[in-house]
């Protein structure tokens, strides 16, 4: 299955504002759309955001121990120290509250931290941030909603950290429509790159 890139214009009200949206969608049909990529050239990052859904009892192992597998992060979490921000939107008899955590990769490793009753999540957040390195201390955000109508995941990362067929491959097997199966995601990381590589920064 081919899958094309298009610009399209930008929705009334979001013209001055400063990022590039291409829709990756099946080759002439530009309704069936694998996912969203969001360029931001101030920001030096790229979101791809897709309707997708995880078990959220992973949530913390895919957010945690698969994305940076799958980008080839892993030296990071050997070689440096990170700062990871988690954000949950929690369901409560009394509606719902955001639960903030702030933590470091030895925590994690260590197994200290833990999700309570990840069936009541309805949104996770995290940022992973490198707090030895000097450049850039960002390395990627992860989000997923558990919306039942509107399963959301995305994917954020710096300019600098050409997309993989890995995580490709992640967005094809978590997305909702199974007829992305037979997408090549050799194909689409080449594209992804290739319009971030060519983005005037």
């Amino acid at each position: 299955m081919n899958i094309e890139f298009n610009e399209p214009p930008k929705k009334e009200g979001f013209e001055d504002m400063n990022f590039r949206l291409y829709n990756l969608n099946k080759e002439n049909n530009p309704n069936d759309i694998f996912s969203h990529l969001f360029v931001f050239p101030e920001q030096n990052n790229y979101s791809l955001v897709w309707l997708g859904q995880i078990d959220f009892n992973d949530l913390e192992k895919i957010a945690l121990g698969k994305i940076p597998t799958y980008q080839r992060q892993r030296r990071f979490f050997k070689d440096f120290y990170l700062n990871i921000t988690r954000n949950l939107m929690q369901k409560t008899l009394l509606g719902t509250k955001l639960i903030k955590d702030e933590f470091d990769n030895l925590d994690y490793k260590n197994g200290d931290i833990q999700i309570e009753f990840p069936q009541m999540i309805n949104f996770a957040r995290y940022d992973v941030r490198d707090t030895l390195c000097k450049k850039d201390k960002f390395r990627y955000t992860f989000t997923a909603s558990q919306d039942n109508e509107w399963p959301e995941l995305a994917i954020m990362l710096p300019v600098y950290e050409s997309i993989s067929p890995r995580l490709v491959k992640f967005i094809k097997d978590t997305h909702i429509d199974q007829s992305f199966i037979n997408v090549d995601v050799k194909k689409v990381a080449k594209g992804i790159n290739k319009i971030i590589s060519l983005t005037n920064y």
